[in-house]
């Protein structure tokens, strides 16, 4: 049975059931979001796994008779995976077998609990692809005089991570070392507050305008309106 005509990028590209009764389904998670997807795999009933690829990132969603169970995404297990499933590969392409296998048990929140949960991630997502459109973007910051004497506060993490831009690595890469779903929330900050910038990897290449600042004196200029650090 096709869920959807062919070519239409927001649909499932496959759904079946073969002869053992065990459900398949494949396509894009744009157009469909993981919520909506997630509440459609629940009203099967059917344990399984739910891949979703977005290079270089698999993560895998475990459902028991439909109930979301757990979570994988390369070493992260359970609830931070599931947010940076959530909050990052929501442009990448899904799989879900209910074929046997071993199924994950490392969340433990109540249907309610999740349901609010997924909700809340998905709204996030919204402001996390507005503001980074690619996990291959290169963030760079943006050396300028600052217009005021503003405080502005941010956490620690989100601090760290600006004073590791470099203008080359991409989003993906940086988030190897701290994690996909903290590393877009602190770009996430970084943008809207107009300190950095994404660019593609390309103008990473050729050296784009207002690139990271590399000697500790750029380094501080950029940090010199960060007056207090929550």
């Amino acid at each position: 049975m096709t869920s959807g005509q062919d070519g239409d990028h927001g649909r499932a590209a496959a759904d079946r059931a073969g002869s053992d009764g065990c459900t398949e389904l494949a396509g894009q998670v744009e157009g469909i979001g993981l919520g909506p997807l997630l509440n459609f795999l629940r009203g099967l009933g059917r344990g399984g796994r739910l891949t979703i690829s977005d290079e270089p990132f698999l993560g895998t969603l475990f459902l028991d008779a439909g109930y979301l169970s757990g979570a994988v995404l390369g070493r992260e297990i359970g609830l931070v995976a599931l947010e940076a499933i959530m909050l990052g590969l929501g442009k990448g392409r899904f799989t879900f077998s209910g074929r046997a296998g071993p199924i994950e048990h490392n969340l433990e929140l109540a249907p309610a609990e999740l349901r609010i949960l997924l909700d809340d991630l998905a709204e996030e997502r919204s402001r996390v692809i507005t503001a980074i459109p690619s996990l291959g973007a290169v963030p760079a910051v943006v050396v300028q005089e600052a217009a005021s004497d503003e405080v502005l506060v941010v956490p620690r993490s989100t601090l760290r991570l600006l004073l590791d831009l470099d203008g080359r690595r991409s989003v993906g890469e940086l988030s190897y070392q701290r994690g996909l779903a903290a590393t877009l929330r602190g770009l996430t900050q970084l943008v809207e507050l107009g300190v950095i910038r994404l660019g593609l990897p390309t103008d990473a290449a050729r050296g784009i305008e207002h690139a990271s600042p590399h000697t500790p004196a750029e380094r501080a200029a950029v940090v010199g309106v960060w007056r207090r650090v929550a």
